[in-house]
């Protein structure tokens, strides 16, 4: 839908971060929502799923993991 419409995913989201309790059910799904909050972080999801080896996207999470600490 995005991507039709030409717009980051983080657009479907404003102005949504205050109550998002009402909607979220985990600290999975809260941790899933944060990230999409952000344009980069729609932008990462969407190249990540583009990686096709197992590999590559595991060394990218280890990367990203360390860099976060």
């Amino acid at each position: 839908m995005a991507r039709f419409l030409n717009v980051p995913v983080a657009y479907f989201f404003e102005g949504v971060g205050v109550d998002q309790e009402d909607f979220v059910e985990s600290d999975s799904e809260r941790s899933v929502y944060d990230f999409l909050a952000y344009a980069e972080g729609g932008e990462l999801a969407e190249a990540f799923s583009r990686i096709r080896s197992a590999n590559c996207r595991r060394k990218l999470l280890e990367l990203v993991k360390a860099l976060s600490e």
